[in-house]
């Protein structure tokens, strides 16, 4: 779910579709992991018949999985609960139904939701009482108890909060957990859960947590000028672990927006090995983010605004030219704007209109769009353009 806007500045991303290499870095002082053995032709075969998706996160009650499971799309993406907690958890005869429409021929593929740049108090591994929440709807962060990963709380999501993804005690919660974890015990890692169930991928959101952690330059806090290199660092740990721990080879890694996360400006020159350049770093972290990742989830590229739906036409030009650059990479770009004919349209247009604009912009641009409500708690099936297989 979309939480900020990308920064302005040019998109460096240079189409690299043709080139095939493994790089080894360790993480962002110039040494470390590719993301899982370089870009399975398999994974590349399941996504290129891919025309049409579907998002929703909440409101399975009432057949919610009947509905996902007849529905027309190529591809889903869920929550991997549903009502995000450890109890309602998928079981694999729930993902398998919801793969399988009952013919062969219309099978799609379904992602699990997995937020990696904040914690969201309904997961298995939130403990109440790190946090204070106040009549009003905020929350206070309660030190201690609270770990030091857990940061600020989101106050446009209640009961979301920024975390410190480098820390290593988060991802173990995240990817993989050995055990003797200070918070979760023995308990299997997100990951391993969303695995172990049978989704054919992530579906990862707040990738975009590098800006607010990132550079003063580019908007950040400062808190961690690495930032931007962390976030490459940690998609790519996914994948491996999925791809090469877990021999999942055509397990699919989706980040959500951060679309400019591999502009040389999230690599200032303080934070990189001697000798080396903005340019030249940034280049090799696309060349780790390309290899972990096959396609990119975008959320309000052109109809963008405070409102929680129909905001009016605001093309976000930078994160535009950042997605036409991954899309020329040979990624998918799913895109998805929050367009409901149930709320006031702000331009006065009827609603196929709006949708249909924001429809024909996605398809003039080869992404493969998708418009909804932004709570994402109905499966939304626009009449004037139904699924396309």
């Amino acid at each position: 779910m979309e939480r900020t806007s990308a920064p302005p500045g040019p998109s460096l991303l240079r189409p690299l579709s043709i080139v095939i290499v493994i790089v080894l870095v360790t993480g962002c002082s110039g040494s470390g992991d590719s993301g899982g053995g370089g870009t399975a032709p398999s994974r590349a075969s399941m996504l290129e018949g891919v025309r049409s998706w579907g998002y929703q996160l909440q409101g399975y009650e009432s057949g919610g999985l009947d509905a996902i499971h007849e529905a027309g799309f190529g591809l889903m993406v869920v929550g991997y609960s549903s009502d995000g907690s450890e109890a309602a958890e998928f079981t694999a005869e729930q993902v398998a139904y919801m793969k399988n429409s009952g013919d062969p021929g219309r099978s799609k593929l379904v992602l699990a939701y997995m937020s990696i740049g904040e914690a969201e108090t309904w997961r298995f591994y939130f403990d109440p009482a790190w946090v204070t929440e106040h009549p009003d709807g905020s929350y206070t962060v309660n030190r201690p108890p609270a770990p030091d990963f857990l940061c600020d709380p989101n106050p446009a999501w209640p009961g979301a909060f920024k975390v410190r993804y480098w820390d290593p005690n988060w991802q173990r919660i995240i990817i993989s957990n050995p055990g003797a974890h200070p918070i979760i015990g023995d308990r299997k890692s997100y990951l391993d859960r969303i695995i172990d169930a049978g989704f054919d991928g992530v579906y990862l959101d707040i990738v975009d947590a590098f800006q607010y952690f990132g550079p003063t330059e580019i908007g950040g806090n400062d808190e961690r000028r690495s930032a931007a290199c962390d976030m490459v660092t940690l998609v790519a740990a996914i994948a491996q672990h999925a791809r090469a721990v877990r021999g999942k080879s055509s397990f699919l890694v989706v980040p959500q927006n951060g679309s400019t996360i591999l502009d040389e400006a999230n690599y200032p020159a303080d934070t990189l090995p001697q000798g080396t350049t903005p340019g030249a770093f940034a280049l090799k972290q696309g060349l780790i983010y390309l290899n972990a990742m096959d396609a990119i989830g975008a959320e309000s590229t052109f109809y963008f605004g405070d409102r929680e739906n129909n905001n009016r036409l605001d093309v976000q030009t930078t994160a535009l030219a950042a997605l036409r650059s991954f899309r020329a990479s040979g990624k998918p770009v799913l895109a998805v704007d929050y367009l409901s004919p149930s709320k006031p349209n702000p331009d006065g247009l009827p609603f196929p209109d709006t949708v249909d604009d924001f429809y024909q912009r996605c398809q003039a641009e080869r992404f493969i769009p998708y418009a909804t409500v932004r709570m994402l708690d109905t499966l939304t099936i626009n009449p004037t353009q139904p699924p396309a297989r």
